[in-house]
């Protein structure tokens, strides 16, 4: 232990020199500096998430964005951290903060069409857009920032042509915890609120159909509330004229956890997953992954996790053939379920960490839960070069030969792990966010 003596000025004539005890004084404050910097150092470097620090043991990882057309590429969110980027497949990372004046990132969204172009939403910040793959960050000046964003939809319906720096998809919407929801029209520029009749304002969760591709006749947003609410809303081709729907009594039937993550089929615009929290605090159901076919007029309980974690993701790909549905979940671990039997009860494959696929044990290396999670999509197109189609794998499986490629998933989790799989799911390597 280094102690500091406060020193009598009255005697110490009798016992040194003024030159001398100047010497001494001078010697022991440098020696105890030393000493503090040498204790103190390891500490503030880890809270302050040093550039040689392991990130991914200092701060929760919020969020996972991979590039649509550069899959090696990906942006994480953290909460402290901002944003940190890859451009190897999460081999190393660089820290892209310039301008971004809130660190703690809670959710993040990159422009299909024009993928230079992202966007992270913040606890308490506000949003903020990049023109120039992240490299730089500039927020709203003009309005009061929108707090507690807990997720960004791009509608892929109003995506004019357009030429930088003016983004290709114009209509932004973003969930707020604390204010509901908030629309752009300009690509991100300015907010307006989008809450009209909107009974509830503490958004949780948010999902847009179509999730990536155009689809011709109309767009829809869904959104989750606090307590169990589930609403939605027609915002194509005339956004503005509908009103929210409220489709919450079915859900709030089986359970009152608010829904903490929300995902469309990209098939059918009336199927909609949602995850809920695992809090437990609600009377009635608990966490575990609710679907409805019929945009909220029934729902059914299609997972139930053996441990109560909150389900901070669902996520569904089109695969292994165009017309199947792959569904990916964080509960138990990371769950998948396979070729549209989602619906069905005890179809779900808990992906376990020696490469077996079994309902039994979750998987040891992702038991603590997931913080976020992402899927790496493939990109289809026709004799024209023209997007056709969006699927896990180029080939469809067969019962002896697996789809080849398999999605490469990425998942952050609550031990402040961050791991990759590029065989869909059976094997995990640990990656460090530096």
């Amino acid at each position: 232990m280094v102690r500091f003596d406060l020193i009598n000025h009255s005697d110490f004539g009798h016992r040194l020199h003024s030159s001398a005890w100047a010497r001494a004084a001078r010697h022991r404050l440098r020696f105890g500096f030393l000493i503090l910097i040498s204790i103190f150092l390891p500490v503030l470097s880890g809270c302050w998430g040093s550039p040689k620090s392991d990130l991914s043991s200092t701060f929760d990882l919020k969020a996972i964005a991979i590039d649509p057309t550069t899959p090696t590429t990906l942006y994480v969110g953290t909460d402290g951290g901002g944003v940190f980027k890859s451009t190897d497949g999460g081999s190393t990372w660089v820290p892209i903060n310039s301008g971004l004046t809130d660190l703690k990132v809670t959710a993040l969204a990159i422009d299909w069409f024009t993928p230079y172009r992202v966007y992270a939403g913040t606890e308490n910040g506000g949003i903020f857009a990049s023109l120039d793959f992240g490299e730089s960050w500039a927020g709203l000046t003009n309005q009061a920032p929108i707090t507690n964003i807990r997720a960004i939809a791009i509608d892929r319906n109003v995506c004019p042509p357009a030429t930088p720096p003016i983004p290709s998809c114009k209509y932004i919407y973003v969930a707020s915890q604390t204010s509901g929801v908030w629309r752009s029209i300009d690509g991100g520029f300015s907010y307006s609120a989008f809450n009209d009749n909107l009974s509830n304002s503490a958004v949780t969760a948010m999902a847009i159909f179509p999730t990536v591709l155009p689809y011709q006749g109309m767009s829809r947003l869904y959104v989750g509330t606090e307590g169990g609410g589930f609403f939605l809303r027609g915002i194509y081709p005339l956004p503005g004229d509908a009103q929210w729907t409220d489709a919450s009594s079915s859900l709030k039937g089986l359970t009152q956890e608010e829904p903490v993550s929300m995902a469309v089929n990209p098939l059918s615009f009336s199927e909609v997953y949602i995850g809920t929290s695992g809090g437990g605090e609600a009377s009635v159901g608990g966490s575990g992954i609710y679907k409805t076919t019929n945009s909220g007029t029934t729902f059914d309980l299609v997972y139930d996790p053996r441990f109560k974690f909150t389900i901070y993701f669902v996520v569904p790909v089109i695969g292994p053939g165009t017309a199947d549905l792959t569904l990916y979940a964080g509960s138990d671990g990371i769950v998948r379920s396979d070729n549209n039997n989602d619906g069905i009860v005890g179809s779900w494959c808990i992906l376990w960490d020696d490469g077996s696929c079994t309902n039994t044990t979750p998987s040891k290396i992702l038991q603590p839960g997931l913080t976020a999670f992402a899927v790496e999509l493939f990109k289809h197109t026709d004799s024209n070069g023209n997007v056709s189609f969006l699927i896990d794998s180029a080939t469809p499986a067969t019962p002896t030969t697996p789809s080849i490629p398999t999605p490469t998933l990425y998942a952050a989790l609550f031990n402040r792990q961050f791991i990759k799989s590029i065989d869909g799911g059976q094997t995990w390597t640990t990656l460090s966010v530096q």
